[in-house]
């Protein structure tokens, strides 16, 4: 476990390759690495993983292709991508994965009761606006 002065804790294991992802860290990578991070909502969690996942891509392929924008969006030269499923789907070629313990609950929200993918995986703002077809009073009264 490692904590320095002004970065977010986490933990690291499997030791061999060096990598310098955030200013003053250096980790010693072999196959794999597991970094943990927690916080409250809204506090930079999603936005540190892509940062992450970023300069470890962009380190593999030994180019500056992939950053992070202010709204903690990945950007492949400049544009974001446009769904979180697809975020997924091209860091997991260069071998990262983020898992998020409510991620099968947004599937679930999103593939069996047709919330937008934004509104589990959007801005703060997206995500507290409500969703007319699962609000309590537009139920079935068999649901209720």
């Amino acid at each position: 476990m490692f904590t320095a002065p002004g970065t977010i804790a986490g933990a690291v294991s499997f030791c061999a390759i060096e990598i310098k992802i955030l200013p003053n860290v250096e980790f010693k990578l072999m196959n794999k690495v597991t970094i943990v991070l927690s916080g409250k909502k809204q506090s930079g969690k999603s936005t540190t993983c892509m940062y992450i996942a970023a300069r470890f891509i962009n380190q593999q392929t030994k180019s500056d292709i992939y950053s992070v924008n202010e709204k903690g969006e990945l950007l492949y030269k400049g544009m974001p991508y446009h769904t979180q499923t697809a975020v997924n789907d091209i860091i997991a070629e260069y071998g990262v994965k983020v898992y998020s313990f409510a991620d099968p609950l947004k599937r679930f929200c999103i593939d069996v009761l047709g919330a937008p993918e934004e509104s589990c995986y959007g801005t703060d703002e997206q995500k507290n606006a409500p969703i007319e077809h699962l609000l309590w009073n537009n139920l079935p009264l068999e649901l209720r």
